[in-house]
């Protein structure tokens, strides 16, 4: 817990949750409530705060600074030109492609095998010992060795696969350790990056060319990082869907060519997501590892207006969430408790400590749990607080003293003048916590008399309320319970001014 100042405005806040909430029947099963902001691991650029930032006539060379400490930007000639093993297809032994045109079948040393005939559906079958038959319901069968089958395009402009999605340039056809048959689509940065669905092509300009340049730079390194291997990239790291019409984003691609961003000379990891939640993070933070010095944690108040900023409530029983915790490999027993007071710098969860009656397993905040939790029904982020039934009060108990704490800078307090000295968000918490309290706000500019609409919030079922990226600059904001149906009557004020 951080350190705080004891003084008045502690007393003024104490006194804004003195209700209570009915308790939950003692025989339901226990549930897990979980509320939180942001999608994806949140390390690098925010998405949604690159949209809002280009809305508002920001370009690349304002946004990217932003979120990569200390990078520069600027064109290396080649990078365009320069070729991409992207991953698209893979199968267990075969699959089925299809040119649109004419194209041939050639061995690992560029050996002509087969010359095929325009719109000619194969089947490519791994035989085992670097061996494949190549079979078409047209023009027969033929056997490729030598590890690997490459289809070179004649008069084909692209080969579409049994997920109905296509692709220009050459295919290569290997397979990978553990990953079966599988099809590499090999052509040029420049045609890659027009293959990529990260965004919509309605957004503006500045937002697509900002995307670019980060999907160029991720790419470009990849093709560094994994020269040895059987691919460069595949969709976990960038959304490559092959031949789409994106006539804006492909032109934002022309317009930044060769465009990247380096530190110290050299190609980032230009990692995005969809949105932070207000505040990104530390690369090792999420995946561990060592630090590095261009994707440190930063403060984005550009995503707040976005959808995702929140999310929630998300609720869970608990025989639910230990049969998603076993089919990971965590059996902790019988699910007691999980423990997510290790936070990072951002107040992203950086570490969970799930206990139950056998063990107690420490898990990762984002990678593990956050992504676990994505497919059911959809966490999928690390800043996220979690609620567990029959943690409020019973009727008649008063509340002890609130505290007052930031999720990454320490708050001082002076009357009623709340200082942040590296501002994310004031969180009120009541000890024991106080549900499901409505809870208006409203805000009103240093200066300037009106004040600005309320805004409704109901408190966490943890107790609290977090303003997080909602903490503007020399304001006035006034806190204001109306009371509820478990305690009417009540009607509490408090007018706190935030300064930084």
């Amino acid at each position: 817990m951080m350190k705080v100042h004891r003084i008045s405005l502690l007393v003024l806040i104490i006194s804004l949750v003195f209700f209570w909430v009915t308790p939950m029947s003692a025989s339901a099963e226990t549930t897990y409530t979980f509320t939180g902001g942001g999608k994806g691991h949140a390390v690098g650029l925010c998405m949604s705060g690159v949209l809002y930032a280009a809305n508002q006539g920001l370009n690349y060379n304002q946004i990217l600074p932003h979120y990569y400490t200390g990078v520069t930007i600027g064109a290396r000639g080649g990078v365009d030109a320069s070729l991409i093993r992207a991953k698209v297809y893979s199968a267990a032994w075969a699959f089925g492609v299809k040119g649109n045109g004419t194209y041939q079948v050639k061995n690992s040393s560029g050996t002509v095998i087969k010359s095929l005939l325009s719109g000619s559906t194969i089947t490519v079958t791994y035989k085992g010992g670097g061996t494949y038959e190549i079979k078409s319901q047209t023009q027969g069968t033929c056997t490729v060795t030598g590890g690997m089958v490459n289809l070179e395009p004649l008069t084909t402009t692209k080969f579409t696969f049994p997920n109905g999605l296509s692709y220009q340039g050459k295919i290569r056809v290997v397979v990978p350790t553990n990953e079966g048959v599988t099809a590499v689509n090999i052509l040029s940065i420049d045609s890659y990056l027009k293959g990529l669905a990260e965004e919509p092509d309605s957004w503006p300009t500045q937002g697509l060319q900002t995307l670019a340049i980060a999907s160029r730079t991720y790419a470009y390194r990849r093709t560094i990082t994994n020269a040895s291997s059987s691919y460069d990239i595949d969709n976990n790291g960038l959304y490559y869907i092959g031949v789409r019409t994106a006539p804006n984003y492909a032109k934002a691609v022309n317009d930044t060519r060769d465009v990247i961003i380096t530190y110290q000379g050299s190609p980032i990891t230009a990692a995005y997501s969809g949105s932070c939640g207000g505040h990104t993070e530390n690369i090792e933070d999420v995946w561990g590892g060592s630090p590095v010095a261009y994707l440190k944690a930063r403060p984005c108040n550009w995503c707040k207006t976005i959808k995702w900023y929140r999310w929630g409530p998300l609720t869970y029983s608990k025989s639910r969430l230990e049969a998603i915790f076993k089919s990971h490999g965590v059996d902790v027993g019988s699910l007691i408790d999980i423990d997510i007071s290790n936070r990072s710098a951002g107040g992203h969860v950086r570490k969970a400590r799930i206990i139950g009656t056998a063990k107690t397993v420490t898990v990762w905040g984002y990678s593990q749990l956050g992504s676990w939790l994505a497919f059911y029904p959809g966490v999928n982020s690390s800043l996220y607080w979690i609620s567990k039934s029959g943690s409020t009060p019973s009727p008649g108990t008063s509340p002890t003293p609130s505290k007052i704490s930031t999720a990454s800078s320490k708050l001082y307090a002076a009357r009623r003048v709340v200082k942040i000295k590296q501002p994310f968000g004031l969180t009120f918490n009541t000890n024991p916590p106080i549900a499901r309290a409505h809870i208006f706000v409203r805000r009103r500019v240093i200066g300037i008399k009106k004040w600005g609409r309320y805004r409704k919030y109901r408190t966490h079922p943890r107790g609290f309320i977090n303003l997080v990226g909602r903490i503007d600059k020399s304001s006035v904001y006034e806190f204001y319970y109306p009371g509820n149906r478990t305690y009417k009557g009540v009607r509490k004020r408090l007018v706190v001014r935030v300064k930084r």
